[in-house]
């Protein structure tokens, strides 16, 4: 798969010009991130310059992103910026807190305007949840990261309660995988067990009419294998997975896959889908001869499949 990487390392770097979005699914970002792992997978510093100055027109635009959503906007890039400092491919002189302060404030704010944004996307997650999950994960508590996840669970409450008729699987998993990882960072753990209790509650209340794909359920039951929390209900909704039939995606058909691996860079026990490098090839070529503009997204996100990169 080397030759593969380089193909769409060069790919990437040569239609840059053609990349107007920031975000870290849909964008710069990801890009960036790709560029990053890639110059240290294959030894090659001139990919880590490129990220460089990728890095620095994100910053250059960053205050006039205004979408809050793990796409294309601050979610994304704030949690593309914690996985790169520590993964140490950047440095920094500022603390965290201080870092981070404009986005934890503008994620904290106007739950019902970011899932709404959230779900009218073609990626619709809790982006402020993983965005979250990354802060809390790394470096010691504060009060600043006590009051971002204090809203978002608040917020999760509120969203719940007015628009569970609307909510998706996507957004449903990346909800209870927040929700689980705020309990187990032992924060605010009984609010994170009510707000739990009500969205599997959802999840059973909903299995007949629900659609789930194959990525959705296996994203479900890896996540709630991994807790003890709600022991009654997340054993009643495995055991009615078991039960489902349904077909594995056709990861030959590549326009099918890529959404399963931005969905599996997200959830950390998740193993890296098991790609065709016939498949791969042949979808790049096709990239290269038939699209004016290639798909920079799905090009990014096979590239860090391959690698095995996690951004959470």
């Amino acid at each position: 798969m080397d030759k593969i990487l380089q193909k769409i390392a060069n790919l990437l770097i040569l239609n840059l010009q053609n990349c107007e979005n920031n975000g870290l699914i849909k964008g710069k970002m990801g890009i960036a991130v790709f560029l990053y792992h890639y110059s240290r997978y294959a030894s090659q510093p001139v990919y880590n310059k490129q990220a460089d100055d990728l890095l620095d027109e994100i910053f250059a635009m960053l205050e006039m992103i205004v979408t809050p959503s793990l796409s294309d906007g601050v979610a994304g890039i704030g949690l593309g910026l914690n996985h790169l400092i520590e993964n140490h491919f950047i440095a920094t002189n500022e603390k965290r807190d201080e870092l981070f302060k404009d986005v934890d404030v503008k994620l904290s704010q106007d739950y019902s305007g970011q899932f709404t944004f959230d779900t009218k996307t073609n990626f619709p997650v809790f982006s402020a949840g993983f965005y979250a999950l990354s802060r809390i994960k790394t470096g010691s508590r504060s009060i600043q990261k006590n009051k971002l996840v204090s809203s978002l669970l608040e917020g999760l409450d509120l969203i719940y309660t007015i628009n569970k008729l609307t909510l998706n699987p996507m957004f449903i998993n990346s909800a209870i995988h927040f929700l689980i990882g705020v309990y187990d960072c032992g924060m605010y753990k009984q609010k994170a067990e009510r707000t739990m209790k009500k969205f599997l509650s959802f999840v059973l209340a909903t299995f007949p009419e629900m659609k789930y794909h194959f990525s959705d359920v296996e994203i479900m039951q890896n996540t709630l294998s991994s807790t003890k929390l709600c022991p009654a209900l997340t054993g009643e909704i495995l055991s009615r997975i078991k039960q489902l039939d349904i077909s594995p995606s056709n990861t030959d058909d590549m326009d099918v896959v890529i959404k399963d691996l931005q969905q599996y860079t997200l959830y950390p026990n998740l193993d890296k889908t098991s790609l065709s490098q016939f498949s791969v090839e042949e979808y790049i070529d096709k990239q290269i001869t038939d699209s004016f503009f290639p798909d920079l997204s799905s090009l990014t996100y096979i590239g860090l499949n391959i690698i095995g990169v996690k951004l959470c």
